[in-house]
């Protein structure tokens, strides 16, 4: 195609006689490429069967509409071609005005091709096939190179469409994985969608950078995945990882093992598809005795298996229950101070804390709600730390909970001890220094509305509505932009 649009560039310098009327250049290097193309040529077994026309009774009316049926059936296959050499073109036409601008050029050459100069090898003129200016006519009037992905093959993203992957998908899927990946899709995407599975995931599980092989490997191990209890979601988010075949060869290796256990599948699912999986799963099973005899759910066992270093973190469960259960804590709750990546450094010290926060007057639940965040034992550990400073400050049980109940809850607390005597300077009470604090980041909340607050009151906002402002996620940002639009 390349070396067609550059005979058409060359073409446009010679002595030969010019078009007619004045014609864009790219108009006219897009009508020399599609010409110097030659002839659309269809075989025999190219051409469509004969279509089938729901009769009505009424004849002539049946008549007409199986020959214009039959019209349109013939005329498909050679759209179709026109189309595919549009989009493999260097610059296919992408604007309705574009195509109108080729349509009219090609009618033009069709009627009389003399002027335009373009000569095949034996330098003679080339006329237009019929079918191909009717094919080209067809398409550009639609403006079909609009909606379709270049360098694409029309058929194949004319049957990903009619399985349900709409055109702007197989043109994201083309430029991420491939043409060889889209035919691919094509061939598997049948028997997986009788399955279940929706179209969109199958594209995102073919955009990974082994797509075509999770797809196979779909293909042959869904039903068996399926059956073992796990649902068309848990198989297609699988698939989609980077690895995803060979998470699903794992899956299916493992799901008869701990199936009879009742571990949930979709938790299963989710081991499975971290990098240190073996050693969890075994961990899983090695545990599994322990820990139902302290009565632990094989949910709660699961869903502490899947999070990262969960292996280490279920051995050391299995170790300190027994001691926090006798300081109050249920198994569910110590589940979920587990269930965090690396969730023993957060158990071992809730061992350590639970008896000095009891006698500060924190009860389990409050313990757990501080304890169950990924900086867990950061925000005990201040908890500890702090509390007695805080309560000199104003603040209640309650209120330590809901700063530190949070991830880098430990910062929070910091930040609430340093800026409440100048906050409330400013008129804010406790119940809005909690509220700004209550959240992942309440620390720069805090620091941001400490900084910005003076001059926000001066420019006539109350405490309350910097409040309402910042006491959010990123509540900080937001308070910025309130004082730069304020100060401008």
């Amino acid at each position: 195609m390349q070396v067609q649009q550059q005979r058409a560039a060359d073409a446009l310098g010679t002595d030969r006689a010019a078009p007619p009327s004045v014609v864009p250049p790219a108009a006219l290097a897009r009508l020399r490429a599609q010409v110097l193309l030659g002839p659309i040529t269809i075989t025999a077994n190219e051409m469509p069967a004969e279509p089938i026309v729901e009769q009505t009774g009424l004849e002539e009316f049946d008549r007409e509409a199986a020959i214009a049926a039959r019209n349109a059936a013939a005329i498909r296959p050679y759209c179709v071609e026109a189309l595919d050499r549009l989009m493999m073109l260097d610059d296919p036409p992408v604007t309705q005005e574009e195509c109108d601008d080729l349509w009219e050029q090609l009618e033009s050459y069709h009627q009389e091709p003399e002027p335009y100069g373009i000569q095949g090898p034996d330098d003679q003129h080339i006329n237009l096939q019929l079918q191909a200016y009717r094919a080209y006519a067809e398409v550009l009037s639609r403006g079909l190179p609009i909606d379709f992905p270049p360098r694409v093959p029309v058929q194949l993203a004319l049957d990903l469409e009619a399985s349900g992957l709409d055109l702007e998908q197989t043109g994201i899927v083309a430029e991420e994985a491939g043409i060889h990946t889209l035919e691919k899709l094509r061939e598997l995407a049948p028997g997986l969608l009788a399955l279940g599975f929706p179209m969109n995931d199958l594209a995102i599980v073919a955009m990974q950078p082994h797509g075509c092989l999770a797809l196979e490997k779909m293909t042959e191990l869904a039903r068996d995945l399926l059956r073992h209890g796990l649902s068309i979601a848990d198989i297609a988010d699988a698939a989609a990882e980077e690895d995803g075949h060979l998470i699903l060869e794992r899956m299916l290796e493992w799901m008869p093992t701990l199936g009879p256990h009742d571990f949930p599948a979709e938790i299963i699912a989710r081991i499975v598809s971290r990098p240190d999986s073996h050693l969890n799963l075994e961990s899983m099973l090695q545990w599994l005795p322990d820990l139902r005899e302290l009565d632990f759910s094989p949910a709660d066992i699961a869903r502490i298996a899947s999070c990262s270093e969960g292996y280490w973190t279920l051995a050391k469960t299995a170790e300190l229950a027994p001691e926090l259960q006798d300081l109050g804590f249920s198994p569910v709750q110590i589940a979920h101070i587990a269930a965090h990546p690396a969730g023993y450094l957060p158990l071992r010290k809730t061992v350590e804390s639970a008896s000095r926060l009891d006698a500060l007057g924190f009860k389990p639940p409050d313990i757990v709600r501080i304890a169950a965040r990924p900086t867990g034992h950061l925000n005990l550990e201040k908890t500890v730390e702090l509390a007695r400073a805080l309560f000199d400050l104003g603040y209640t049980v309650q209120d330590i909970v809901r700063i530190a109940g949070q991830k880098n809850g430990h910062l929070n607390l910091e930040s609430v001890c340093a800026l409440t005597p100048r906050l409330r300077e400013l008129d804010f009470l406790r119940f809005n220094i909690v509220r700004i604090a209550e959240h992942a980041t309440g620390h720069r909340n805090l620091e941001k509305t400490a900084e910005l607050a003076h001059a926000l009151i001066r420019l006539g906002n109350s405490p309350e509505q910097i409040t309402t402002w910042v006491a959010r996620g990123h509540g900080h940002a937001v308070l910025q932009r309130k004082a730069s639009a304020g100060s401008s």
